[in-house]
Parts: C-alpha cells; structure tokens; sequence
C-alpha cells in the first residue's frame, strides 16, 4: 500500500510538470497584460509550483517504494493537498464576474453570442 501512495506522488509530480506547460503558454499567450487574470495565473502558478516542490521533497525524503513514510511525510502530504484545494477554493470563489453577466441584455436572453453554432460545409 505504500508503495502505491509513493508511486501515485511520483505519478502526480509527472503530471503537474506536464500540466504546466500549457498553463504557462496559455498565461503569456492569451491571457492579457495587467489584467486581474494575468494576476490570478501568477498566484495560481506560484501556489501550485509550491505544491510541486513540495510534494518533490516528499519523495525524495521517502527515498523509494519500499520504505514506510514516516509522520513528517504524511503530514506534509495532507499539508500539500489541504494547500492545492484552499488555493482551488480561493481562486475560484475570488473570481468577480464578467461584465457580460451583469448585463441586464444577458440576463433577458439578449446577448451578442451567437445561440446556434454555424459550421462551414464541404464544397
């Protein structure tokens, strides 16, 4: 079982560096200039590459799939997750609505989206 636990941190550090990659092509690319998502990519970045680190140390500290983590890995583990779900929590909730949502056009259904997707045909 513990095996399994070092496996899934290894597995999980893997995939967070992966995951980054197009979070940061995202924030430079498409995300704009000094606007309050640009600062919101820049915590959630900061935060989750914390936790990254975090979460590297622990399996370095554990050393392997075979040995047993102690109190401090364990607690540092359920330090990591309480982190990235507070942050997840935060980031979201923090989040002020689109303007486009406050419109009084919006909330009667008027809005300047397009309601039907027309896709170009084959000619």
């Amino acid at each position: 079982m513990w095996a399994a636990g070092f496996y899934c941190i290894v597995a999980g550090c893997v995939m967070a560096a992966l995951a980054a990659v197009p979070g940061v092509i995202d924030l430079f690319s498409v995300v704009p200039p000094a606007s309050s998502a640009r600062q919101r990519g820049y915590i959630h970045g900061l935060l989750n590459s914390t936790a990254l680190l975090l979460f590297i140390a622990i399996a370095a500290y554990r050393g392997g799939s075979s040995v047993m983590p102690n109190n401090l890995s364990l607690f540092l583990s359920a330090v990591g997750v309480g982190g990235i779900a507070i942050t997840r929590l935060a980031l979201t909730t923090a989040m002020p609505a689109p303007a486009s949502l406050k419109n009084a056009q919006w909330k009667a259904g008027k809005s300047r989206l397009p309601t039907s997707v027309s896709w170009p045909t084959a000619r």
